[in-house]
């Protein structure tokens, strides 16, 4: 029994020792082989792209105009990327109640760096926000895409709605008076500007009228927390035949963790649009009547 047992595992075995394995073995071996590392590269690119994404962390912060009619302008996502490789990030959707987005263009974020995707966005009601919601984000590394959820604090988009938790920018204006002489074809003079600053410390570094037929731009101003002042913006309008009674106030601000960001602020009124000026430039645009100064 015991020398069957043994004849019967080692006798097959044998045969092989000292000599070459047979050529289908060996076949066969090197088509297991070839399979096997196939397979561990052809899965190496969804297991980096999965991490990268997975990596993706993003801060939420924001700079709106606060209008008559609600508050508009950008939430910022700050998008930071832990993994390897680069990552392509698009926005796919906001679902944070009370906010439209509009469409925002994606950004590249290499590995280890961190960047902004800025989405235009308005927020018609404060009362809606609730308690924030999700930014879902489309995210493509290499041939690898996939959508991945992102909170979006409430405190991120309530400025101007109160006083913010998140570092953002909130900024009220009004109209403030100011003077004109006529001067040659046209007209010079000056319009106030009166600032309110409804969100987190800031510096307005400039202010210009974008109004055809109109040379303008105001200086700048300092503005903590709560904080309102007024700015002298300084006009010229060479002819009155080439002014129109159209535009807009630009407010060029900069506050820490926001950076530097542009809000426009409607200067007149579109009836048929039903868009309501958010301050007047009555003493710029009515220093023209039919083509002519008006002192």
């Amino acid at each position: 029994m015991d020398v069957l047992v043994s004849g019967s595992e080692r006798a097959p075995l044998a045969p092989l020792a000292g000599r070459r394995a047979p050529r289908w073995l060996l076949a066969l071996l090197a088509v297991a082989a070839l399979t096997t590392a196939g397979t561990g590269l052809g899965t190496a690119p969804q297991v980096r792209a999965a991490q990268g994404a997975a990596s993706l962390q993003v801060d939420a912060r924001s700079a709106v105009a606060v209008r008559p009619r609600g508050r508009d302008g950008v939430l910022l996502l700050g998008l930071r990327h832990g993994g390897r490789g680069p990552l392509r990030v698009a926005l796919d959707a906001l679902e944070v109640a009370g906010v439209r987005a509009g469409a925002a263009a994606p950004v590249d974020v290499p590995a280890g760096g961190a960047v902004d995707l800025v989405v235009p966005v308005a927020v018609r009601d404060c009362g809606a926000l609730g308690a924030g919601g999700t930014a879902r984000l489309a995210v493509t590394s290499g041939n690898r895409r996939e959508v991945v959820e992102r909170d979006v604090p409430a405190d991120a988009l309530t400025a101007g709605c109160g006083p913010p938790a998140a570092p953002s920018v909130a900024v009220a204006v009004a109209g403030d008076g100011g003077s004109r002489r006529v001067e040659g074809d046209g007209v010079r003079g000056v319009v106030a500007v009166r600032v309110r600053n409804l969100g987190a410390d800031l510096r307005l570094v400039r202010v210009e009228a974008e109004v055809p037929g109109v040379i303008a731009s105001g200086g700048s101003l300092r503005l903590p927390a709560g904080a309102e002042g007024s700015v002298r913006l300084g006009f010229h309008v060479p002819d009155c035949v080439g002014l129109r009674r159209t535009g807009r106030i630009v407010l060029e601000v900069q506050a820490d963790g926001v950076g530097t960001r542009e809000l426009g602020f409607r200067a007149t009124e579109d009836e048929e649009a039903r868009t309501v000026r958010d301050l007047d430039l009555d003493v710029l645009l009515r220093g023209c009547r039919a083509g002519r100064p008006v002192p």
